[in-house]
């Protein structure tokens, strides 16, 4: 889900306003390359954990109980990230 325009949309609009979250990870890909992409592995330098901001919802299903959801909140990749022209 991209950040912008998420506190606008219909269906994310309560979720944002109420079930905000914090996804921890440890790091993250990124495609590099035209045609055929390859990932790239991401992390951070002292190996510490970074966090994506998340929304959430619980789902409730008859035949599978409960069951709770995360959507990250993604953004144009930064100048850390993206690669040099």
């Amino acid at each position: 889900m991209r950040a912008e325009g998420i506190a606008d949309k219909p269906a994310f609009r309560q979720r944002y306003a109420k079930r905000r979250c914090l996804v921890p990870a440890d790091g993250f890909y990124e495609w590099t390359g035209k045609g055929a992409r390859r990932p790239f592995l991401l992390r951070p330098r002292k190996g510490d954990l970074i966090a994506f901001a998340g929304i959430w919802k619980r789902w409730r299903d008859k035949h599978a109980g409960e069951m709770d959801t995360v959507a990250i909140i993604t953004c144009a990749a930064n100048a850390t990230v993206t690669p040099a022209a």
